[in-house]
């Protein structure tokens, strides 16, 4: 009958958190969230919302999003991860707030999803279905 290895010594030394790299971030400038300000504050459970901020996803937030999706029973709202508040206050919105927390998401939506840096069709030209 095999025996488990033995614990590591309770004296053994941790990893050093020196030794590890920094986590990746971006280096350039351009910037990758907004501020909107809301003409309709939402109070939602013991705070108040006067402002959103969006920003814009990595590849990280765009698999886990399709994992939810994914997993999310048919007809379940999922929501995707570009946001500062709870999704109950995005539902909440007044129109005219919605309107404006949108223009900033399709700005920062990624080219493949029709992204506001996605370049648009020639003129008079068609896309496929």
């Amino acid at each position: 009958m095999d025996t488990p290895a033995p614990a590591p010594a309770a004296d053994t030394p941790p990893v050093e958190a020196a030794l590890l790299p920094a986590a990746p971030r971006f280096a350039g400038t351009r910037v990758r969230d907004r501020v909107v300000l809301l003409d309709w504050p939402i109070a939602y459970d013991g705070q108040v919302y006067d402002q959103i901020t969006v920003h814009r996803p990595t590849t990280q937030d765009v698999a886990d999003f399709v994992a939810r999706v994914n997993a999310a029973p048919e007809n379940a709202s999922v929501h995707f991860p570009m946001y500062d508040v709870p999704f109950a206050v995005l539902d909440a919105l007044d129109p005219d707030d919605a309107d404006a927390v949108n223009a900033a998401v399709a700005d920062f939506l990624p080219r493949r999803w029709g992204g506001a840096s996605a370049p648009a069709p020639a003129s008079g030209s068609t896309t496929e279905p």
